[in-house]
């Protein structure tokens, strides 16, 4: 069982062309539903003006100065007690020209007792009448888009693909790592050339198919289809200032990836037989309301392993750190490297660790990866 934290990458040389999306620039203002891009992400612009509105509300009419207006859904609530969602509920007091964001848990609120200068449970949203803000640390005007599609695959993002009419190249320039995966891939193989730069020594030089054919009996080989692989794992011998270049050989015109992963292995122990490993299907009946028919709308999967590690005594200790400094941090996890379905990029549910014997203890893990 190996854990593989992964190394945040930037391109050395590409052929993956730039977004032409226009740059974020803080000195405009910007319509409705318009998309900038701000460090390899798009955002698109929620609203002019209000917040989170669909209308134009009108706060020149001063002859009730202690209006306020729920933003989220247009409810005029100075003189009643509505309910209020934490982070969601918004709202805009006339007298001091000010938006302010519910910060308690969901409850209702009197207004006719609140001191509409200075409410309770609410938080002030600054500059909450523009668009100025940094898309990056304001949600509530600006949707994040994701990553623009040169860098879906460094996102750390499993379901966002870097899709390109032709071969993807690139290559990273890194130090101290021995394991390269690729995930989420579409592609009828992969080369990977890597290189100690100071000694100019190849430490590889490889092609790897990506397809593949269900085998076990004759009549299988011959008759059943190809299919194409969709992760790969390869090692190489650690060392410093390494130049990784690869190439994603398209199927037809087109490659596809998910995701590349390049780090340093951790060893965690040896995993047992007896690994559980499988799915979890967030596809979805519907039913159409006007004539009752059904269908399913295919959603994107989660893979899920358990397995239990034997862990040499004197590791348990720094088995129990490392997976306590990388809780809640995506990270790549090989349960046993004869199995790709134990490939994982994500986290960690939940682990136990029984010290059962003076020689070994038994690490328990409950895996998911990140759609």
């Amino acid at each position: 069982m190996e854990l593989i934290p992964i190394v945040e990458l930037e391109y050395n040389t590409t052929n993956i062309a730039d977004d032409d999306t226009a740059i974020w620039n803080g000195t405009f203002e910007y319509a409705k539903e318009t998309i900038r891009q701000l460090n390899h992400k798009l955002y698109k612009c929620y609203e002019k003006v209000e917040l989170l509105s669909t209308y134009i509300y009108n706060d020149t009419d001063l002859s009730k100065p202690h209006i306020t207006t729920r933003i989220i859904d247009n409810v005029v609530i100075d003189s009643t007690s509505v309910p209020c969602v934490k982070d969601v509920t918004i709202v805009y007091v006339v007298e001091n020209n000010t938006y302010y964001l519910y910060s308690e848990d969901d409850n209702n609120v009197d207004f006719t007792s609140e001191d509409m200068t200075n409410p309770t449970n609410f938080t002030v949203l600054e500059n909450g009448r523009h668009t100025l803000d940094n898309p990056e640390i304001s949600p509530l005007i600006w949707e994040d888009l994701g990553y623009v599609n040169k860098y879906k695959m460094l996102d750390k993002n499993l379901g966002s693909q870097t899709i390109l009419d032709g071969n993807i190249e690139a290559s990273f320039l890194v130090s101290k790592i021995d394991r390269i995966f690729f995930f989420n891939v579409f592609a009828e193989s992969i080369d990977i050339k890597i290189t100690q730069i100071d000694s100019d020594i190849v430490l590889l030089d490889e092609n790897f198919t990506m397809q593949s054919k269900d085998g076990g009996t004759f009549y299988n080989y011959f008759y059943n289809d190809f299919i194409y692989e969709t992760k790969l794992f390869s090692s190489v011998e650690i060392n410093f200032n390494m130049l990784i270049e690869i190439k994603i050989n398209a199927i037809g015109n087109v490659a596809k990836c998910g995701l590349v992963a390049i780090g340093r292995s951790e060893y965690l122990g040896a995993t047992l037989y007896g690994a559980s490993v499988g799915i979890h299907d967030f596809s979805k009946k519907e039913v159409n309301e006007a004539t009752g028919e059904s269908y399913l709308k295919q959603g994107k999967v989660k893979s899920t392993n358990n397995l239990t590690i034997d862990v040499p005594i004197n590791l348990t200790d720094k088995v129990i750190d490392v997976l306590t400094r990388y809780r809640s941090i995506p990270v790549v996890f090989i349960g046993a490297k004869e199995f790709k379905s134990t490939y994982i990029f994500g986290i960690y549910n939940k682990f136990d660790t029984l010290i059962s014997t003076p020689t070994i203890s038994k690490l328990t893990l409950d895996l998911e990866s990140l759609i």
